[in-house]
């Protein structure tokens, strides 16, 4: 699709941008921008391709943060179910509030009507909601500014005569590359 030339095309950025609503959850930037893409006559491949490989980003950072619960709870033992004791409310809030910071409304209107099988209030929906919104706009936040560091670092290393990959990371790094 490209020539061998530094900026991408219109189709190429349509392509990077069904991966991220891939990513981010968004069903309604993935219809835009698959109308989109056909407008730009990209093929059923490259389309399918996108979606596909943005929903293998999502699921490797699904992993990530599995092997950060394992990370953080220390003792190293392979994921679970949810103890059968829990407190179902609670379970309900913040499943919904997981759907909300990842942008997956179909789910979380589930969770709702479940919520509300549970006991939980409109008030406490709302209050979830407003948590969901800060965690979501904190971790853009700090996900931008992790990014944004690899990305100067990596022209460091560039200039350098070294390439971006060469162990620019630390090992906390969330691309995990380090």
């Amino acid at each position: 699709m490209k020539e061998n030339k530094e900026w991408l095309s219109d189709g190429e950025k349509s392509l990077i941008a069904m991966g991220a609503a891939m990513g981010a959850g968004c069903r309604t930037c993935a219809d835009k921008l698959h109308r989109i893409a056909l407008d730009q006559n990209l093929s059923r491949e490259e389309i399918l391709t996108a979606f596909l490989e943005g929903l293998e980003g999502k699921a490797e950072a699904l992993r990530t943060m599995r092997e950060k619960v394992r990370t953080l709870l220390g003792d190293g033992k392979k994921d679970g179910e949810p103890s059968a004791g829990r407190d179902k409310k609670m379970a309900s809030l913040i499943r919904l509030a997981s759907f909300m910071a990842s942008n997956s409304a179909p789910d979380a209107c589930q969770e709702i009507l479940k919520a509300f099988a549970e006991g939980v209030t409109e008030r406490e929906l709302k209050l979830c909601r407003s948590i969901a919104r800060m965690v979501r706009e904190n971790a853009m936040k700090f996900s931008d500014e992790e990014i944004g560091e690899r990305l100067s670092a990596g022209t460091r290393e560039e200039e350098k005569g070294r390439t971006p990959l060469e162990g620019v990371c630390g090992a906390s790094c969330a691309c995990g590359c380090g």
